[in-house]
This record gives structure tokens, C-alpha cells and sequence, in this order.
């Protein structure tokens, strides 16, 4: 994985590859965003794209309770 990493660093990568992790873990965002970071490209990046997404799709109700708790707060 560190070879592909290695080889894309672009926007190009970046917006497929977000999407497809969040596709593959709907319901886990720690699993999304587990196997988004060891994926490629800019980690924070693709990390924001798929915590949006599974984010959206599950609410806090996905979030795990440890990550809730030491969150800034909103507002």
C-alpha cells in the first residue's frame, strides 16, 4: 500500500477514493476512516471526504461514544 501511496498524490486519486472507503464501511465510520488512512493521498483530506459521508449517513448514532466525548464543542 505505501508504493501506491507513494505514487498518488493529486485530486484525481483522491475524490474516488473517498467515496469507495465510505461505500465500504456505511455504518462503521471508525472502520471508513481506518481503512481511508491507510489508503493514499493526503490523509486529512480523504479522511474529511469519508467522515462526511458516513458521517451523513449515520449521525452521531455511528460516532463512537469515546470520540463524542472528546470532540470540540458545536455552536
Amino acid at each position: 500500500m505505501n508504493a501506491v501511496r507513494r505514487r498518488t498524490r493529486s485530486g484525481d486519486g483522491t475524490v474516488p477514493f473517498a467515496p469507495w472507503t465510505a461505500a465500504r464501511h456505511p455504518g462503521d465510520p471508525a472502520a471508513a476512516l481506518r481503512a481511508t488512512a491507510e489508503g493514499f493521498g493526503g490523509v486529512d483530506t480523504t479522511c474529511a471526504i469519508t467522515g462526511g459521508v458516513v458521517g451523513a449517513a449515520t449521525g452521531t448514532a455511528g460516532a463512537p461514544e469515546e470520540g463524542l466525548r472528546r470532540r470540540e464543542p458545536l455552536g
